[in-house]
């Protein structure tokens, strides 16, 4: 790996988990020691192939469904770990609301048996 190259903005390092999970991913495929959250990534010598791979890496590890283009939008691992948390809340928000719906569909007994771990359908 070689250092980060000379870039207009100041090293900024990552502070979030998920900051950090993104910046080792960058840093593995651009062989880059270490990389700043407001490092552009084709600054920093990514390229469009690049980001494929990491994008892959980036769902995998994540188990997300990023589209594959989410870089060219989102280039900086700040803005990319912004997009990603909000993708996230969303899911979180529609998981609740298809958990909230099934509840309402139960009744008081198969309720009381699905909180006390039972299978209601037995």
């Amino acid at each position: 790996s070689y250092d980060r190259p000379e870039m207009d903005q100041h090293f900024a390092a990552p502070e979030s988990e998920l900051q950090q999970r993104i910046a080792g991913v960058w840093q593995e495929f651009l062989g880059i020691g270490r990389v700043g959250i407001l490092d552009d990534f084709f600054a920093l010598g990514g390229h469009s192939l690049l980001s494929l791979r990491i994008v892959s890496r980036l769902n995998t590890e994540l188990e997300l469904e990023l589209p594959v283009n989410v870089i060219f939008e989102h280039p900086t691992i700040a803005d990319l770990a912004q997009h990603i948390e909000s993708i996230s809340l969303d899911m979180d928000e529609d998981k609740m609301a298809e958990l909230l719906d099934m509840v309402e569909g139960l009744s008081d007994e198969e309720l009381q048996t699905r909180l006390s771990g039972g299978d209601a359908e037995s």
